[in-house]
C-alpha cells in the first residue's frame, strides 16, 4: 500500500531533481507548495488504490495540472516529473505493483488530460445574480452581497435557488479561481465566511417549514475541515421540515453514533469534500453499522469524490449518495419510506 509517510521521500527526490535542472525551490512559497503537492499526490494515490477506484487519482491528476498551469511555466512536465519520481520510489520499495501501474498509466495520460477546474454542471438559472454576488464578494463588499440576496428573496426567488445557484455556485467559482491562481487564499476564505454569515441571516426562511417529526444527523468526517456544503444540506433538511442535528466539520465517529441514538435520528447525512477523506467515511459508516441501534438507520453520503465516481457510495457501505442538497433531501425521504 502507498504510504503517505513517503511524502517526505517524494519531496526530497523532487528537490534534488529540480535543483539539478536549475529550478528554484528554495523560496518559502515554492518549498511549501512542493511539500503540500507531494503529500496531496500520495494521499490521492493511496485512496485510489485502497478503494480500487483509479478514476479518483486520474481526476486529481487533471486538477493538479490545472493548478500547475496557474503557477508554473511547464505544468505538464512538472506533473510528469512528480509521477515519475513516485514510480521510482514505489519500485525501490519492491511492492505496490498496482500503484505503479496506475502511476505510469496516468503519467502517460498527462499531456491529454483536461485541466479540470471542477465547475458546476449546466447553465445557472440565476447567472446574473450569481455574477453580481460574486463580484461583491471579490470586492470585499459583504453588505452589497447581502442586499442582493435580500432583494432576490423579496422579488420571489426561492431560498433553495439562492442556496444552489448563488451560494453553491459562488463557492465553486472561487475554488476554480483559486486553483488557477486568480484569487488568493484570504480572498477565498473571505468568500466562504461571508456566505456562511449571509446564510445565517436567512434562518427565518430556513426554519419556517412545518415540522414533519423526522430527525437527521448531518456532519463531515473527522479530518475534513470544510463544512459549508454539509451546512447547506442541513438547511435544506430544515426547509423540508426535518429537525437536523448539525455537527459541523471534523466530527469523531463516537460522537456521531451517540447523537444518532440520543436524538432518534432517521438517518445520517455524511459529507466528504476530498478523496483522502473517503477512508474516514468508510470507517465512520462501519462504526455506525456495528451499533445495534444506530446501525439500522439509513446513511446518505455526498461531496466531491462521490460525484467523480458515482458508484463509490456502495464501496464505503452507504445506502445512497446525493450530488447536492436538493437531491439529498429527496433521497432521504425515499430512504425513510422503505425503512
Amino acid at each position: 500500500m502507498v504510504l503517505v509517510s513517503d511524502a517526505r521521500a517524494l519531496h526530497d527526490a523532487l528537490v534534488r531533481r529540480w535543483r539539478a535542472e536549475g529550478l528554484v525551490v528554495e523560496e518559502p512559497d515554492a518549498a511549501a507548495e512542493l511539500k503540500e503537492g507531494a503529500e496531496a499526490l500520495l494521499h490521492h494515490l493511496s485512496k485510489a488504490v485502497e478503494t480500487g477506484r483509479p478514476g479518483l487519482f486520474r481526476d486529481y491528476a487533471a486538477w493538479a495540472k490545472g493548478y500547475l498551469q496557474g503557477r508554473a511555466a511547464r505544468p505538464t512536465e512538472l506533473l510528469q516529473d512528480r509521477l515519475q519520481v513516485v514510480d521510482a520510489l514505489l519500485a525501490d520499495s519492491g511492492e505496490d505493483d498496482e500503484a505503479r501501474s496506475l502511476v505510469r498509466a496516468i503519467r502517460d495520460e498527462v499531456p491529454g488530460l483536461e485541466a479540470e477546474t471542477r465547475q458546476g454542471r449546466g447553465k445557472n438559472p440565476l447567472g446574473d445574480l450569481h455574477v453580481r454576488y460574486l463580484n461583491a464578494l471579490m470586492a470585499a463588499d459583504r453588505r452589497t452581497a447581502h442586499r442582493l440576496v435580500q432583494d432576490a428573496l423579496a422579488g420571489g426567488v426561492d431560498v433553495r435557488d439562492i442556496y444552489l445557484h448563488v451560494f453553491q455556485a459562488a463557492q465553486r467559482e472561487m475554488g476554480r479561481r483559486w486553483q488557477l491562481n486568480e484569487v488568493s487564499v484570504p480572498q477565498e476564505h473571505f468568500c466562504t465566511a461571508a456566505t456562511q454569515l449571509i446564510m445565517s441571516q436567512l434562518y427565518d426562511e430556513v426554519f419556517s417549514a412545518e415540522r414533519n417529526g423526522k430527525v437527521v444527523v448531518v456532519t463531515s468526517v473527522a479530518g475534513d475541515l470544510h463544512e459549508i456544503g454539509a451546512r447547506m444540506v442541513a438547511d435544506f433538511f430544515e426547509m423540508d421540515g426535518w429537525d437536523t442535528v448539525y455537527l459541523g466539520a471534523n466530527s469523531p465517529s463516537s460522537a456521531v453514533v451517540e447523537e444518532m441514538k440520543e436524538r432518534g435520528a432517521e438517518g445520517l447525512a455524511l459529507s466528504a469534500t476530498m478523496t483522502p477523506h473517503v477512508s474516514a467515511v468508510a470507517e465512520l459508516i462501519q462504526e455506525v453499522r456495528k451499533d445495534p441501534e444506530a446501525g439500522s438507520r439509513w446513511i446518505l453520503v455526498g461531496g466531491y469524490p462521490f460525484g467523480v465516481d458515482p458508484d463509490l457510495w456502495r464501496e464505503v457501505g452507504a445506502d445512497a449518495m446525493a450530488l447536492d442538497a436538493l437531491e439529498a433531501t429527496g433521497t432521504a425521504a425515499r430512504l425513510s419510506e422503505v425503512r
